[in-house]
């Protein structure tokens, strides 16, 4: 996952080559790391990350079952996030 500019690791070459995108994102390098893999445990789908233009392109590799458990997760933790900071 991620860049070789923080001695992260490279993202998964079939998972760049193949994968779909899912979301897009600004911020810092760790932060996203640390975020993907734990997106990627909460709905055990084969995810990974790659940085271009200063956004992180988050990318599946796997069935729409697995697809859709990935939307849905971000979904709910933006929606938490929303809620979060209205308060």
């Amino acid at each position: 996952m991620g860049n070789n500019k923080l001695d992260l690791p490279l993202c998964d070459k079939e998972i760049l080559e193949k994968g779909r995108l899912v979301f897009v994102l600004i911020g810092k390098s760790v932060e996203i790391e640390e975020w993907v893999k734990k997106l990627a445990k909460l709905t055990n789908a084969p995810i990974d990350w790659h940085m271009v233009g200063g956004r992180a392109y988050i990318l599946h590799l796997g069935d729409d079952e697995s697809l859709a458990r990935v939307n849905m997760e971000i979904k709910s933790q933006l929606e938490r996030k929303s809620v979060s900071s209205s308060s």
